[in-house]
């Protein structure tokens, strides 16, 4: 699975078809609603700047989303490669405002993976949800995801 997604990977010339490539392999991947590259502006602020959802469901490629959440612990969590699973946001240890945007975009499980840049830096968030069912997130599949 993960050298048929590198070869797709290895085969794009553009950054955007990297990312695009990296989010649809992803998702089809581990059978999730949505994969999103999320872009760090700023420690507060971000954008979607790769996406691939299920067709039926609404795009939020480029959306800008402030302040989603990210607590500072959250944020240091990341920094260090902390990755976040969560099975059902209703049960998860997570703030109540962090769950009412999730309810808002319809996620009712993801995972979150940090993405590192070259200089060490936080650049962004490699996330998966699941839209319409809650989920058990097995190991491999978290471990499948810290490859990016």
């Amino acid at each position: 699975m993960l050298t048929n997604i590198i070869s797709r990977i290895y085969n794009c010339a553009r950054e955007e078809d990297i990312l695009t490539a990296s989010v649809e392999s992803i998702k089809q991947s581990l059978n999730c609603d949505r994969s999103i590259v999320y872009a760090f502006a700023q420690l507060t602020l971000g954008s979607i700047i790769a996406k691939s959802t299920l067709p039926a469901l609404s795009s939020i490629k480029r959306m800008t989303i402030e302040d989603p959440g990210f607590e500072p612990d959250y944020i240091g969590k990341y920094q260090h490669g902390g990755v976040q699973s969560i099975d059902n946001i209703h049960e998860a240890d997570i703030s109540d405002r962090l769950v009412n945007i999730w309810v808002k975009i319809v996620v009712k499980a993801n995972i979150t993976v940090p993405i590192i840049g070259s200089q060490n830096e936080l650049f962004g968030l490699l996330v998966v949800d699941r839209w319409f069912n809650y989920r058990h997130w097995q190991e491999p599949e978290i471990e499948f995801l810290k490859v990016f």
